[in-house]
């Protein structure tokens, strides 16, 4: 328990932090666009959760948490190589959806 406390935590202060560097320029994204991007790892969460919880149930822990860590590990390295904000905004998604797991 707390460890998902902890990334929570993390997630908050990225938030902020992503707030400060894409509002002011070079990247200044609208408004619409900043909301997106620090709601998106939430709805990925909101989504990623029971689908996880029942393909544990179906198919078992470890696979769903071998899954997990590669649904972590490469949108991680894609929103570091996006380079505008919908791309961004998708892979946080995506991101999310391996958090809420």
């Amino acid at each position: 328990m707390r460890h998902r406390l902890f990334v929570d935590v993390a997630e908050l202060a990225l938030g902020a932090a992503f707030s400060a560097i894409f509002a002011s320029p070079p990247h200044s994204f609208d408004s619409t666009q900043l909301g997106l991007l620090l709601a998106s790892v939430f709805v990925g969460g909101a989504i990623g959760s029971p689908a996880f919880g029942w393909l544990s149930d179906r198919y078992g822990r470890r696979l769903a948490l071998q899954l997990s860590m590669l649904l972590v590990a490469a949108p991680s390295i894609g929103a570091a190589l996006s380079s505008d904000a919908s791309s961004l905004i998708a892979f946080r998604l995506l991101s999310g959806m391996a958090l809420g797991a």
